[in-house]
Parts: C-alpha cells; sequence; structure tokens
C-alpha cells in the first residue's frame, strides 16, 4: 500500500512539471521578478482586486460622508433662518420694526396785538418733526417726539422780521400712522402714515399747516387701532 502511495505521488509531481506555464499562470500566483511569456494570459494580482474594494469603498464612505455633511448644513441653516424670523418677529411692536420718521412742512403762525387789535402780522415758518412709529405705544423708548421750528422777532405795524431763531422743542408722540404729537406748544395729527396737521391757537397766537413724512412705509403692517 505504501509503495502504491509514493508511485501515485511521484507521477502527480511528473504531471505538474510537465503543464505548461499559461495554464498554471491561470492558478497560480506569479513571482513578481518573472518576466511574462509573450501571448500569455495575464496574471491578476489578488491584491489589486482587494485595492479596487478599498478604493470603492473610501469613495462610497466618503460620498456618504458628504452627503451627510450637506444635509447638517441645510439643517443648521434651515433652523438658524427661522431662528432669525423668529427674532425678527419678536422684534416687531403692534406689527411693524421701530422705526425713526422725519415729518417736514411748513405752518403760517398768526400774531395780533392785544393792544392794538388791528395789527395782525403773519409768517411762514419751516418746521420738522421728529419721532417713531411706534411712539409711546412701544414704550418709553419710542415715545418722545422732537420739533424744530424757528421763533420770530418782529416790528408791529411794518410786520418786518428782525431774527428768526432756530428752536428745540421735545414732546411726545401717541404712535401709529394716526397718532398724535402734543411738543410744546404744537399739535400735530398724523393721519394714514403720510402727513401731519400742525395747530396751535391762543389769545393773540395761532397757527396752521402741515408736513409730509418721508417714508410713510414704516407704518406697513400696524396692526394696532
Amino acid at each position: 500500500m505504501i509503495i502504491i502511495i509514493l508511485l501515485l505521488t511521484s507521477l502527480a509531481c511528473i504531471s505538474i512539471e510537465k503543464i505548461p506555464d499559461f495554464i498554471l499562470n491561470g492558478f497560480r500566483l506569479a513571482d513578481p521578478t518573472e518576466t511574462p511569456n509573450p501571448g500569455s494570459t495575464p496574471i491578476i494580482e489578488p491584491s489589486a482586486t482587494v485595492d479596487l474594494y478599498q478604493i470603492l469603498e473610501q469613495r462610497a464612505a466618503t460620498s456618504f460622508q458628504g452627503t451627510m455633511h450637506a444635509m447638517e448644513t441645510e439643517q443648521v441653516e434651515t433652523l438658524t433662518q427661522s431662528a432669525l424670523e423668529t427674532k425678527e418677529a419678536e422684534a416687531l411692536i403692534y406689527g411693524v420694526r421701530p422705526e425713526k420718521i422725519i415729518c417736514e412742512g411748513e405752518y403760517t403762525t398768526t400774531v395780533t396785538n392785544l393792544d392794538q387789535p388791528s395789527e395782525v402780522c403773519s409768517f411762514d415758518v419751516a418746521f420738522t418733526l421728529e419721532f417713531w412709529n411706534v411712539g409711546a405705544k412701544g414704550g418709553i423708548d419710542y415715545g418722545e417726539a422732537t420739533l424744530y421750528w424757528s421763533y420770530v422777532d418782529f416790528q408791529w405795524g411794518s410786520c418786518s422780521v428782525d431774527k428768526m431763531t432756530d428752536t428745540t422743542s421735545i414732546g411726545e408722540f401717541s404712535g401709529g400712522p394716526d397718532g398724535k404729537a402734543s411738543v410744546a406748544w404744537a399739535s400735530i395729527q398724523i393721519s394714514d402714515g403720510e402727513k401731519g396737521s400742525l395747530t396751535y391757537d391762543d389769545e393773540n397766537e395761532s397757527a396752521e399747516g402741515t408736513c409730509t413724512i418721508d417714508n410713510p412705509a414704516v407704518f406697513s403692517g400696524w396692526s394696532e387701532p
């Protein structure tokens, strides 16, 4: 029995040695230093397949990471935008953002000499009212109104002007597109957030005039009557 096995082993070794390289090359690892015979079947190194899988896995991982990063960035941007919109809404007062307003115009003041009622003088005076759109409705920080006007020194009889002195008076604006400003001697009623009507009436003097608001859009969205 032992002799038979030895004979079979010898035959196997002899057979393998006689098998051409172009057959064996497809099933064995080639020597890296070996120069392949022309026309022989190319030897596929297992390491090349492994490297290819590694490259594909790396690319897939990179692509996945990029997708996740993009999704996270989009989510952060969405949350940020939502936070900004919430903050914006919280900053509104009666539906509008607090903003300064300028109303520029002119009034005519008429003065009567009480000692001689027949003596009456009239003067045109430019004025500017500066105030917040939300006014006192928005709190103490927004209630102040400032009136810029000129005090007139003149001569009775001829009604000639000697001097016009720039004057600043501080008062309060109630707030809103139909609010009212009360500043020193003047009362200025705002209408539709576009114009203001100045009035004043005293024993020997009266004044009437109008001003135009430079940026009526600041009242857009006002929600308080």
